[in-house]
């Protein structure tokens, strides 16, 4: 019983104080706007369509975003991780330098949007091996997959 009211009373306190803990955030389109205009890096994160929080990791919102900015035409640099299996296949079997007119993503999560078709050029693939660094794992092999580098 005593355990039970520590636990209710640990649970209201953080209740209460649960707006505390809400993060600052910007809209795409700005974070995306400072991104392509000001000096230093930029990070714009899909946090929730996460491969690590069991996502699909394809959603195109966030590419959308950035083509309608102009972000395929710009001199930063933009990187985007999204996980589509078959495009990557296709890019891969293209080859470096190929330019392809490719349907990117909403492979597994059909009901939250469609694909989006654009042309790209593959700049790179590799078979997707790569060593952890971080050093309760260093040196230990991660293959995820062959990543096709795709700028738009």
């Amino acid at each position: 019983a005593g355990a039970q009211r520590a636990a209710n009373k640990l649970a209201e306190m953080v209740w209460d104080r649960r707006h505390e803990f809400d993060p600052d955030l910007v809209d795409l389109k700005h974070a995306i706007d400072v991104g392509l205009r000001e000096e230093g890096t930029t990070v714009v994160a899909d946090s929730g369509d996460a491969p690590s929080g069991g996502s699909a990791a394809d959603n195109t919102s966030v590419l959308q975003a950035l083509l309608d900015a102009g972000a395929d035409s710009s001199d930063r640099k933009t990187y985007l991780t999204m996980c589509d299996a078959d495009a990557a296949k296709v890019c891969a079997k293209a080859g470096v330098g190929a330019t392809l007119t490719l349907d990117v993503g909403h492979k597994v999560s059909r009901n939250d949007g469609k694909p989006l078709r654009f042309q790209c050029r593959v700049n790179s693939v590799s078979d997707g091996t790569f060593p952890l660094l971080h050093p309760g794992s260093r040196g230990i092999p991660r293959q995820p997959g062959p990543p096709p580098v795709v700028p738009t």
